[in-house]
């Protein structure tokens, strides 16, 4: 990983160059080839201001083409509407790509209780017990 003032360098190098591509489209559409997007996926989601929103509001599945269409949608819009550079908004874009598709841990139940057990489970000494021996499995 290079350090700050050459991450920094290369932001500033990076958007200089692609204001020379003419206008943010242009930029978007080089950067999906450099992505490895092929000429149809790159004709599904341009123009990108007009497609943006509707890609970007439904997640991406772990397919590599959806990922690449919903990061390349969410970049240009971290770019025009939150005003961040080209590289800061690609790299904000696969930041958050892998935080909402990785897998959610399932929650852990512990100390539960089957059916089996509730039914079962000789009763309480302190609920209202007869000291009935004969009442502490249920016959069916």
């Amino acid at each position: 990983m290079t350090n700050e003032k050459d991450r920094e360098m290369c932001i500033i190098a990076l958007d200089e160059a692609f204001k020379l591509c003419g206008n943010p489209e242009s930029t978007f559409q080089q950067t999906a080839v450099i992505m490895g997007m092929n000429k149809a996926d790159i004709d599904a989601v341009t123009p990108l201001a007009q497609n943006y929103s509707r890609i970007v509001s439904v997640k991406p599945d772990r397919e590599p083409r959806s990922e690449q269409r919903w990061v390349l949608a969410r970049a240009w819009e971290l770019t025009t509407r939150d005003r961040l550079s080209v590289m800061e908004a690609f790299e904000a874009a696969w930041a958050e790509l892998a935080e909402i598709t990785q897998p959610k841990p399932q929650p852990v139940i512990q100390n539960t209780v089957g059916p089996f057990e509730a039914r079962y489970a000789p009763r309480s000494a302190t609920a209202n017990d007869d000291d009935n021996d004969d009442d502490e499995f249920p016959v069916n």
